[in-house]
């Protein structure tokens, strides 16, 4: 298998290439609606592969959003989605991740993805919580931060060993391997929404609810089926999510969530104007 590190270093790179390879064959309509979402699932596949399972999960999720607006009509481009169809959109990317899970910890089992990727696995996995909590369980500190302090926060860069010391325990206690205690005692969030939140209080809490607004109304809405750079908008609406729940606010995050926003207003539909608004002149 090859260096999952030298991968690391180039994944994200790869993965927006096949972005834009899918943005490029969007633009020629006879290659096919699909092939957009082809490229992108294998994104996914290629990531998956290397055990990098957030971008892969993600590009998986992006092909199945497109693959369904594949099957849209344009020329209902600028109607909402109902809450039906809401629900129903819901529904689907849910079963997706859990096929995605499913496919995934049965391929690591069989050690098709390297004897790396096993031993991250049972290490994360072996967990009460399972999975999720257990590649992402600075969490269960953060929170705990959070109910400490909601309103101010615990200030820029906010350091406590109590609460660095707290995660190894939590993790043990849970089933987890603990791991080694963070040196320089920053209190653990690995999540933009939470680290604003122990940091910066409430109004940390209030900015990235209002930029994890922006992707979330952007994909409720039918438009996108119209748009021939919804392979790009769809990835990046995506990736914004995961990483306002998900993901530390650092290094190139600084670069491209400003990026991703900008994104996400430019492609925002218009608001249809209100029945019996007069105009100044």
């Amino acid at each position: 298998m090859p260096n999952q590190k030298v991968f690391f270093r180039v994944s994200l790179g790869v993965t927006w290439l096949l972005v834009l390879l899918a943005v490029m064959l969007s633009n020629f309509r006879s290659f096919g609606r699909l092939l957009p979402a082809g490229v992108l699932l294998l994104a996914a596949a290629l990531n998956v592969y290397m055990d990098f399972r957030s971008l892969g999960g993600l590009a998986f999720l992006a092909a199945c959003y497109l693959a369904l607006q594949a099957f849209r009509s344009p020329q209902r481009a600028l109607n909402r989605i109902t809450i039906r169809q809401v629900v129903t959109l819901a529904a689907l990317g849910l079963g997706a991740s859990l096929i995605l899970v499913q496919v995934y910890e049965y391929s690591v089992q069989k050690g098709w993805l390297g004897e790396t990727a096993l031993m991250r696995y049972d290490m994360q996995a072996d967990g009460e919580f399972g999975l999720l909590l257990g590649g992402r369980s600075e969490l269960m500190v953060s929170s705990r931060a959070v109910l400490e302090s909601p309103w101010l926060g615990h200030g820029s860069w906010a350091k406590d060993c109590e609460y660095a010391a707290l995660l190894l325990e939590l993790k043990e206690r849970a089933g987890y391997y603990p791991g080694t205690m963070n040196q320089e005692c920053l209190i653990p969030s690995h999540s933009y929404l939470m680290g604003a939140w122990v940091e910066a209080g409430v109004m940390g809490l209030i900015f990235w609810l209002w930029v994890l607004s922006l992707p979330v109304r952007l994909l409720l809405y039918r438009h996108l089926v119209a748009q021939r750079m919804a392979p790009l908008v769809v990835f990046a609406a995506l990736v914004l999510i995961w990483d306002v729940l998900f993901s530390p606010y650092a290094a190139w995050a600084r670069f491209m969530v400003p990026f991703f926003v900008i994104v996400m207003m430019s492609y925002m539909p218009p608001r249809p104007e209100r029945a019996g608004c007069c105009d100044v002149r």
